[in-house]
């Protein structure tokens, strides 16, 4: 063999081993895609069978019905509150964590617990909410990003399952809602559509109700504007509430849509915003979260509050994107498109081939130079 062939079959070695690594990274890539897209049309399947929330979800005659059995008997109680799970729903680590060994007697999830308007987001959180194991009445602020009523821009032309004001009540129960516990009066509105409108209904209700209430508690997604730290925000401003909560001695206002914690006090009124985000002094993390648990004394109208603070962790949460994406944005697009999907699996599963296939030739041209 002449040197310089040698060389030249050196030169050829040497330069194609890159080449073999590179085949290898995207045999590898093409396998793992292949497989997601399997995960996402199994899994997805499995999770969009949900057909309604879990019994103790939502603002159900018969779920409101077993707190009123109590409305008489004044007694301490606790409850917890959270909103705008939307974007990383933290309350999958919150609830059974934190809140669920605590007992309490029923919760207020906020608003936002999707990103879209769309029948498979409520139904991937009802299928989470599940696995979470609700075992006492989880009551439902309805929020901008959860009826497409407010928020079209979050509905994709293809998207078959827009879930409208109708879907929500007909899953949840009525978004307007009242009820006494303890001695205790609840009011729950919605203010994303309309929030003056709608404020007709609180005043109705605090007409009836407020004489002998011992506490009175306003839950709402959008905070509504007070003369302090809330006007840092672009928020609602109803003069008729603010009149409300001086002319009934409301004691708290309670409400999510910014991803952060605020408190506030205004006319004697409390006022905290549990956005589910990052507002915490001092604590500041994308993948830091919060709810608030209130102990409520009746009796001596006291109340104690505990921020419930929730580090996601960058693993936990990578699986959990990963597998949100997989449910709510690969598989509604398959069912939608099967053709299309069909196509794509087969594709890949050739490249995935193809790939492979030159990544063991390489190989064996590498030992036979050797």
């Amino acid at each position: 063999m002449r040197p310089d062939e040698s060389r030249t079959r050196l030169r050829r070695s040497r330069g194609g081993i890159p080449v073999t690594i590179l085949l290898c990274l995207v045999s590898v890539t093409l396998l793992i895609s292949f497989f997601f897209f399997l995960l996402s049309f199994f899994y997805g399947t499995h999770v969009l069978k949900e057909s309604a929330p879990p019994p103790l979800l939502g603002n159900k005659p018969e779920t409101v019905a077993l707190l009123e059995e109590q409305k008489e008997d004044i007694h301490p109680f606790t409850f917890w509150v959270a909103g705008d799970s939307h974007r990383g729903d933290y309350l999958r680590i919150l609830y059974p964590e934190q809140v669920k060994p605590q007992n309490p007697s029923f919760g207020v999830i906020l608003g936002d617990v999707v990103i879209h308007p769309l029948r498979e987001q409520h139904q991937y959180f009802w299928y989470m909410c599940r696995r979470w194991g609700i075992d006492s009445p989880t009551l439902m602020v309805i929020g901008n990003h959860d009826v497409a009523e407010a928020d079209w821009t979050g509905v994709p032309d293809w998207a078959p399952n827009p879930f409208f004001m109708k879907q929500f009540e007909d899953a949840y129960g009525p978004a307007d809602l009242s009820f006494k516990y303890a001695g205790c009066l609840f009011i729950i509105f919605k203010d994303v559509l309309e929030g003056d409108v709608h404020v007709g209904f609180l005043k109705e209700v605090l007409a009836k109700e407020a004489s002998d209430a011992r506490m009175i508690f306003v839950f709402c997604h959008i905070p509504p504007r007070t003369e302090n730290a809330v006007t840092w925000y672009n928020a609602v401003y109803i003069p008729e509430l603010a009149d409300l909560v001086k002319k009934y001695h409301i004691d708290f206002v309670i409400s999510g849509h910014f991803h952060t914690y605020m408190r506030t006090m205004d006319s004697g009124a409390t006022y905290l915003i549990s956005g589910g985000g990052t507002g915490l002094a001092g604590r500041e993390s994308a993948l830091l979260s919060h709810g608030i648990f209130l102990n409520v004394d009746p009796a001596s109208g006291t109340v104690t509050e505990r921020v419930m603070v929730v580090d996601d962790g960058i693993a936990r949460n990578a699986l959990f994107h990963v597998l949100r994406f997989a449910v709510l944005d690969v598989t509604p697009f398959i069912k939608s498109f099967p053709l299309i999907g069909l196509g794509l699996y087969a594709v890949n599963l050739l490249l995935s081939f193809w790939a492979l296939i030159r990544t063991v030739r390489r190989f064996r041209r590498t030992e036979d130079r050797r």
